[in-house]
C-alpha cells in the first residue's frame, strides 16, 4: 500500500502507533552552496532524465562532474553517450570510483581533477572556478556529491541534521 505522507498524515501515525519506522531511501541530490551552485544540476536529476526518456541535450558540451565516486562515473559515461565533447571530473580528495564504473569512464576519455575546491561557477562565462586559482570551460556542470532523503513530511518534533534524522 502506497500512499503520500504529509505532515499531518505522519503525526497522526506517529501518535497511533507505539513504533514508527522510517524508511525512506535518499532522492534529493546533495549541492555545495558556492556561488553559481543554481545553475549546476544534481547528478540524481540528471540520471533520472536518461530513466525517464527525457535526457538533457549535451551534444558537443564541455561537461565537468564534481565528485569522482562510482556515481560521478556513472554520470560521466552518459554524457559521454549523450554526445559530450568532454568530460572532467573533479574532486577534493583520491577519486573513491573504483572497479567498472572507473575502467569504462577512463575508456571513454574522463579526466580526473583532484584536488580542487570549487570557488565559483559563472554560467554566462560557462566557466568553473576553483579555490587554488585554476579554472575549467564547463558548459555543463553535475555535482554529484551524494544524496539525502527528502524529510519534508516530518513534524519539527523529529530532529534532523543536515538531511538525515539523529
Amino acid at each position: 500500500h502506497r500512499a503520500q505522507v504529509d505532515e499531518d498524515k505522519f503525526d497522526n501515525t506517529y501518535k497511533n502507533h507505539d513504533l514508527v519506522v522510517i524508511a525512506v531511501r535518499a532522492q534529493e541530490g546533495r549541492v555545495i552552496p558556492f556561488p553559481g551552485h543554481e545553475s549546476v544540476i544534481k547528478g540524481i536529476d540528471y540520471l533520472k532524465e536518461i530513466n525517464f526518456g527525457k535526457p538533457r541535450s549535451v551534444k558537443g558540451k564541455k561537461v565537468v562532474v564534481i565528485g569522482a565516486g562510482n556515481v560521478g562515473m556513472d554520470i560521466a559515461c552518459q554524457a559521454w553517450d549523450h554526445g559530450a565533447s568532454s568530460v572532467l571530473a573533479v574532486d577534493v580528495q583520491k577519486p573513491a570510483a573504483f572497479g567498472k564504473e572507473m575502467e569504462l569512464a577512463s575508456s571513454k576519455g574522463t579526466q580526473i581533477l583532484y584536488p580542487r575546491f570549487t570557488e565559483k561557477y559563472d554560467a554566462k562565462e560557462k566557466k568553473i572556478y576553483f579555490k587554488d586559482g585554476s579554472s575549467l570551460d564547463a558548459d555543463l556542470v553535475i555535482v554529484s556529491i551524494g544524496d539525502k532523503p527528502v524529510l519534508d513530511f516530518l513534524p519539527q518534533s523529529i530532529n534532523t541534521d543536515r538531511g538525515y534524522i539523529t
